[in-house]
């Protein structure tokens, strides 16, 4: 038996005096940054609407929660071995799709893409073929939109996560970064160098729907005709749209 299928099994049973009282095993969430929607706050916390749709969806379950923070390459490689449940914020994609069921309904549409560049920066960048010129920071394991995801005529420069991509678009290792136009606003706006940014004029409408992910191998995957039911409450009963709101207020792209 898979050690965790037994750890859950363990901790999901306690005697009490004369009865056997079988408690929920936890919902395990792949919890790897992604701001506005994932976040830890300068003391450490967790956060954003995509914890919080995880957590109701959890509670509506009546499984507890618990996060496994990692990188974004880390959680794949603890799906793939069925030591986390749930994965938010993640698509669908060829090497993802044999590990990661995605739930059905979906929870929002796509966000628009954007690309920032330094305030300086008087290069042009307002539609597709701008993107030859420039060297792009992106972050490794990421996915972004078709055709930019395969074009090989594009210069991409990986990064391990979104601050070091921003850092090296600062120190002028690369020329424009791309972001979903909500994270992009947020590190704008909490960067100290901020104001040294600016926002391409390009963006790309993301047709992609936004789905919670259940990881194939996990021994809870029994759980999801109760999580597609509850999901689709929480859709359809505003919560979802209620959570989002905050951190959602988008222009429409181009």
């Amino acid at each position: 038996m898979p050690a965790r299928s037994l750890l859950s099994r363990l901790l999901g049973c306690c005697l009490l005096p004369g009865l056997a009282v079988a408690a929920p095993a936890p919902l395990v969430l792949a919890f790897n940054t992604l701001p506005p929607w994932k976040v830890f706050d300068d003391n450490g916390r967790p956060g954003g609407p995509y914890l919080d749709i995880v957590r109701v969806l959890a509670q509506r379950v009546g499984h507890p929660l618990q996060l496994r923070p990692c990188p974004l390459t880390r959680c794949l490689a603890l799906a793939a071995s069925g030591e986390v449940d749930l994965m938010i914020g993640v698509r669908s994609r060829p090497g993802r799709d044999d590990k990661l069921e995605f739930l059905s309904p979906p929870f929002a549409s796509g966000t628009p893409l954007s690309f920032i560049q330094r305030r300086g920066d008087g290069r042009a960048l307002r539609n597709y073929a701008d993107l030859r010129a420039l060297r792009i920071g992106v972050v490794e394991g990421s996915t972004y939109f078709e055709r930019f995801d395969v074009d090989r005529s594009l210069t991409r420069d990986p990064a391990p996560d979104r601050l070091s991509s921003v850092r090296k678009l600062l120190a002028g290792r690369v020329d424009a970064v791309i972001f979903n136009y909500g994270e992009a606003k947020w590190l704008v706006a909490h960067s100290p160098a901020g104001t040294a940014l600016k926002f391409a004029p390009y963006r790309v409408r993301n047709t992609e729907l936004r789905r919670i992910a259940l990881v194939r191998a996990s021994p809870l995957y029994r759980l999801k005709p109760q999580l597609e039911t509850a999901l689709a409450g929480m859709v359809s009963d505003g919560t979802v749209r209620r959570l989002l709101a905050p951190v959602e207020e988008v222009p429409p792209a181009r």
